[in-house]
């Protein structure tokens, strides 16, 4: 890892613990701008997996995910789709309390770099939020009317004043996100951070999904239901 990178993991971590919503910076990371730089996808991963100490933790439909190291993960876009996915995740609106924290990003959406999350289980998720994760994912199909059984949780009412809930519909409402990606048995979208569970997978909003995965093949990312308020 170059001193820059190292120097911006030291005020990344300490940004972190200083509040609740943070803007992104400015890199200054020559790694990272050697990054920006490359202009094929491909190219640009195989960059990505020749850094020593970067680890590719997986590859999904539109980007590959690296670890930097404990604190940080890397998501480079594989094609088209991942550059609008990183372009909705870099948006200063999406830095709430329950999502994970954006500290750098290449103006283009080519990559993007996140605050490290440990990974979670269902069990751990009713630990730290007080919400079975079925129910939960089943009270926000209900609570934006997009459930095809209408019949919500037995401990709705619990649930719509749980404040993860709240600021998880706040995020759906005010940046027309998509369902699907929150729930869909999609524990895999949210991580752990100092005891607290965290969105960690949010690119996918309803104009993203309808230009780029409705009616395709590939459509491996997404539910089609829409995020409609019935408030």
């Amino acid at each position: 890892m170059s001193k820059e990178l190292l120097n911006l993991t030291n005020l990344f971590h300490k940004l972190a613990t200083s509040g609740p919503k943070i803007s992104v910076i400015e890199n200054t990371d020559p790694v990272l701008k050697e990054l920006s730089e490359i202009k094929d996808f491909d190219e640009r991963v195989e960059f990505a997996k020749e850094q020593k100490g970067w680890k590719l933790l997986g590859t999904g439909s539109a980007r590959a995910a690296f670890s930097v190291n404990q604190k940080l993960v890397l998501k480079v876009a594989i094609n088209e789709k991942g550059i609008s996915q990183n372009q909705i995740e870099m948006d200063p609106d999406m830095q709430t309390p329950c999502t994970a924290k954006i500290y750098a990003a290449d103006g283009g959406g080519r990559w993007i770099l996140f605050q490290a999350t440990k990974t979670i289980t269902e069990k751990r998720f009713k630990e730290l939020t007080g919400m079975g994760f079925g129910s939960y994912c089943k009270a926000l199909w209900v609570k934006f009317d997009n459930n095809s059984d209408p019949h919500p949780p037995n401990d709705f009412e619990e649930i719509e004043n749980n404040p993860f809930f709240k600021c998880v519909c706040e995020l759906v409402l005010k940046n027309n996100l998509l369902l699907g990606d929150l729930t869909e048995s999609k524990i895999s979208s949210y991580g752990e951070v100092d005891g607290k569970v965290k969105v960690r997978d949010f690119g996918m909003d309803i104009f993203l999904y309808q230009s780029s995965y409705a009616d395709k093949s590939d459509n491996s990312s997404s539910s089609s239901s829409s995020a409609k308020s019935s408030t």
